[in-house]
């Protein structure tokens, strides 16, 4: 009798196993067909997913409003430090006619928004040029060398070094 009493209380056990694994795979195949019910878990956790997507998406547009607000604050004092040096120029228009940097000076550099007049100030606080060569198919590379080192030890000799800051 208890041995029939123990095996009763095994089936009530297996059958409470099943009953619960079939619920869940129900809930699962009806989540599939008709998609996620409300206070279901996958419900659940994709609703928390959205609204943490939501939130930082929300977070990303202030991040660049800010950020464009900032960029219009520069492009406003570099614009008023262009007209400074403008009334600069007036007063001292030999000085400027000598500055190299004269060519450069008034452009905008690339910003946040994208305008680009490929201004670069370089590293370090310098000036590195950006030198670009078009060639034509037909070209000699040896002439076209000669000619490049050649206007790089003219410039050496007006300006006391080379584009490289070495001294010849």
């Amino acid at each position: 009798m208890a041995e029939a009493k123990l095996s009763s209380a095994d089936a009530i056990d297996a059958q409470t196993e099943a009953t619960d694994g079939l619920t869940k795979a129900t809930g699962l195949l009806n989540d599939a067909i008709f998609g996620a019910s409300v206070g279901s878990d996958i419900y659940t956790q994709l609703s928390d997913a959205l609204t943490d997507a939501k939130q930082k998406q929300a977070d990303a547009t202030d991040a660049v409003a800010e950020a464009i607000d900032r960029e219009t604050e520069a492009l406003k004092n570099y614009a008023d430090a262009i007209a400074a040096a403008g009334k600069i120029a007036l007063l001292y228009p030999k000085v400027v006619a000598n500055n190299p940097m004269a060519g450069v000076a008034g452009t905008i550099p690339a910003t946040v928004t994208g305008n680009s007049t490929g201004f670069n100030a370089g590293s370090g606080g310098g000036f590195s040029p950006i030198i670009n060569v078009n060639a034509g198919m037909i070209s000699d590379p040896a002439t076209l060398a000669y000619d490049l080192d050649e206007l790089l030890n003219n410039f050496a000799r007006q300006n006391g070094s080379s584009f490289y800051g070495l001294t010849r």
